[in-house]
């Protein structure tokens, strides 16, 4: 339901076996908001902004422009996210801001794309349909219900200021959309910021570019309802993620190139990375990928103001490990082709089971033992060292040696295989003298299959 990543200037990204794979891009443009859905095959269904909705071959969908009335695309730091519909097969509610032109306010609004024919398309009737009166704070989130197939809508107002701490909660199920309550709780946030849940559903947080800049709440996904809000005192708290288990949160600062882990437990918080603290370079959005890791933007802003840029990602390896373990990468994932902007796409947990046992698991199997729950997948360690020597015209593979004859692949950035040998040392010397400049990914078959694939480059 994640596998494809369609973002920023035109940049689309696949997460396969393999590693990650960067496809040509699609058509698209988008400052913040973005939204791509693939099947549980992995391949793509569609993508869109606050503007438009593309199908899977990259076209306008039928129905699916001018969502929106503003001028300029993608302001909106959630302004896009895509539910299924619960016990409809082939439909998505489609949630978009919409701005209008008389005052340039947000208000949310949704659609149903209808996937039912070859392409898709969004049905006429429900296009602009409002759900969210006046004034949406940019923020929307969406978690499974306690049931395991209904879900929960969370979006934070606006109410005539820039800085909130209201929030309006909507259940989605098989009978439609409907408001169930309203909540003021925490402290003020401002209205841009990144809003996320944890993997299990149980927690939000919610970034501040200006004031109060990053709060923790708990939600509860029988009731709906926001508890315990927890401030953590910092400013200009952007883009946020929280680890696979919930341990640990991951914050960057607006206008700053800084990425700080904090213990959700004790409140203890490191500083992982600073790179840049000038006003041009800053950190965006964060993602989790299918993968387990945590993905997110970094940008330069030029002195006009105008000119965005960045072609790699920085890359969170094993989110639930403290400090510097961590294995943060600020260059993890490129140089890619096209530049990333500031937004990722924003996909709420679609596997996401029911809360067994609980009171509102009224869907499940009453043997709890066969019903769906969470599954939490420990992040795989690296079996292997890729050590590249620069003009040596090889690579050299080091590995434990209780990984001894097992077999090393080598794939091209297409995902065919271009190599496949045993490992009968463990130092080994691979040649890439003859291999066309590019990046590769090597993979280590093991008995029990739980090793990592690393990527390295051929260099012209």
């Amino acid at each position: 339901m994640r596998d494809h990543w369609i973002f920023g200037d035109s940049m689309h990204l696949q997460f396969t076996d393999l590693g990650i794979i960067e496809l040509p891009p699609m058509p698209f443009f988008s400052l913040e908001n973005s939204t791509s859905v693939s099947d549980t095959s992995g391949n793509l269904l569609f993508y869109g902004n606050n503007e438009k909705v593309y199908n899977r071959n990259g076209l306008v969908m039928e129905g699916g422009d001018s969502l929106s009335f503003k001028l300029t695309s993608g302001s909106a730091t959630h302004g896009v996210l895509a539910i299924p519909v619960p016990c409809q097969v082939d439909k998505y509610i489609y949630l978009y801001s919409i701005y209008y032109i008389s005052a340039l306010l947000p208000t949310l609004a949704y659609c149903v794309i209808d996937l039912s024919d070859e392409l898709g398309y969004v049905q006429s009737w429900t296009k602009g349909t409002i759900l969210v009166e006046n004034e949406f704070a940019e923020q929307v989130g969406a978690v499974r219900h306690g049931n395991g197939r209904d879900w929960w809508i969370v979006s934070a107002l606006r109410r005539g200021s820039n800085e909130n701490n209201e929030y309006a909660i909507h259940l989605l199920n098989k009978d439609g959309i409907q408001f169930m309550h309203e909540q003021e709780i925490g402290d003020n946030s401002f209205v841009a910021g990144e809003m996320t849940f944890s993997s299990s559903g149980d927690k939000i947080a919610r970034g501040s570019i200006y004031g109060n800049g990053i709060q923790i709440y708990e939600f509860d996904r029988c009731s709906g309802f926001l508890s315990n809000p927890i401030n953590l005192g910092i400013d200009k708290g952007y883009g946020c993620a929280f680890s696979t288990s919930g341990k640990y949160l991951y914050y960057v600062n607006h206008n700053t190139e800084k990425l700080f882990q904090v213990e959700v437990a004790t409140l203890n918080t490191i500083e992982i990375f600073s790179g840049y603290s000038d006003s041009g370079i800053s950190a965006g959005q964060m993602e989790m990928g299918p993968d387990g890791k945590i993905y997110f933007t970094i940008y330069k802003i030029d002195l006009t103001g105008s000119d965005f840029y960045s072609r790699h990602l920085g890359v969170i390896n094993y989110p639930d490990s403290l400090g510097l373990s961590c294995g943060f990468d600020p260059l993890g994932i490129g140089p890619l082709s096209r530049n990333n902007l500031i937004g990722l796409p924003n996909h709420p947990n679609y596997y996401l089971g029911p809360l067994v046992g609980s009171p509102c698991d009224t869907l499940s199997d009453p043997d709890t033992t066969t019903a769906i729950q969470p599954i939490l997948v420990a992040p795989a360690q690296p079996c292997f060292e890729l050590i590249t020597t620069s003009g040596s015209g090889s690579i050299t593979l080091s590995i434990d040696p209780s990984f001894l004859n097992s077999t090393i692949e080598l794939y091209n950035s297409s995902g065919a295989q271009v190599y496949a040998g045993q490992v009968n040392t463990t130092n080994s010397m691979l040649n890439t003298t003859n291999r066309t400049p590019g990046v590769y990914v090597a993979r280590l078959r093991t008995p029990n299959g739980n090793c990592p694939a690393q990527k390295f480059v051929v260099a012209p």
